[in-house]
């Protein structure tokens, strides 16, 4: 509980940096490398107590080389949060949600993959497009930002679904390495 309580403060300031990018104010910070590897552990216990009150098994699995991606490290969370977030909510009762990160060379790719009922194939055609919902308490903007994120970030995002087996959600990002852009903080070496 009191790391839960930490953190809110934390993700209230992320998420107001968050909608300075999204929606054209000036970002309060600059693009720099940053490891998805150690922010999906972040994100892991963020969602914790949640996933302990719906019974949900999360497993983190990191694999590969570096995962140092070039962006803006609240933006890419938010993302990755939401796809999380989305996942937990296809497993109100139980299940399990498999969060993966893998390094290469040239790119960096974060899974998650969760044992809810899965989506149907027709939504999977609109998934991305505003106002789209596949439940309840939803909004229809987070894949759309989610989506808009990571292609700003010069990366892709692919979904799998198998009714009723799941869902998984793919996001690859060009690795730091790969754009020239290596280093931690504001500072890149070319």
């Amino acid at each position: 509980v009191t790391r839960c309580l930490d953190a809110i403060p934390r993700e209230v300031e992320r998420l107001d940096r968050s909608f300075e990018l999204i929606f054209g104010a000036k970002p309060s910070e600059q693009p720099k490398s940053f490891d998805l590897g150690s922010m999906c552990e972040r994100l892991k216990q963020l969602i914790a107590a949640r996933a302990i009150r719906q019974r949900v098994e999360v497993v983190l699995e990191l694999s590969g080389g570096s995962k140092e991606i070039f962006g803006f490290e609240d933006v890419v969370q938010g993302a990755l949060l939401n796809v999380i977030i989305n996942a937990l909510e296809a497993m109100p009762e139980e299940g399990r949600l498999v969060i993966s990160a893998e390094g290469g060379a040239s790119a960096v790719t974060v899974r998650v993959a969760d044992s809810g009922g899965g989506m149907q194939p027709l939504l999977r055609t609109r998934q991305w497009r505003p106002q789209f919902v596949n439940g309840g308490r939803q909004t229809g903007i987070g894949l759309h930002v989610t989506h808009s994120i990571v292609e700003s970030h010069g990366g892709r995002i692919e979904c799998t679904s198998n009714v009723p087996h799941g869902t998984s959600i793919e996001i690859t990002f060009p690795s730091a390495a790969s754009t020239g852009r290596l280093g931690h903080g504001s500072r890149t070496h070319r």
